[in-house]
């Protein structure tokens, strides 16, 4: 699952165009390990499964997409001056963005 999930946020980060929306670039750069944090925790039975799971890719990507939309509005809303390297260094707003993202 991790392989998959570090594969659509590099696929995402590819796609993001960094001259037209730098802030979001940033925003998938910084906070990479958060998103494939969260995205592992989304997925069932990880934690107790005995058999292999496949990972769905489409699933992944999409809810990848929801979250860095949601994060990048949080921050937004809540931090409109925070630098994102800065912001995903906090230990303290990672915990924020999991108790309100």
């Amino acid at each position: 699952h991790f392989r998959v999930i570090e594969r659509a946020i590099s696929a995402t980060l590819a796609a993001t165009d960094k001259s037209t929306h730098s802030r979001r670039h940033l925003i998938i750069t910084h906070g990479n390990r958060y998103y494939a944090s969260v995205l592992l925790n989304m997925v069932p039975n990880l934690h107790n499964s005995t058999n292999q799971l496949s990972p769905d890719s489409a699933q992944l990507t999409t809810d990848l997409a929801e979250l860095i939309t949601r994060t990048e509005n949080y921050i937004e809303d809540n931090y409109p001056n925070a630098y994102p390297a800065r912001f995903f260094a906090n230990p303290a707003k990672i915990q924020e963005l999991y108790d309100n993202n």
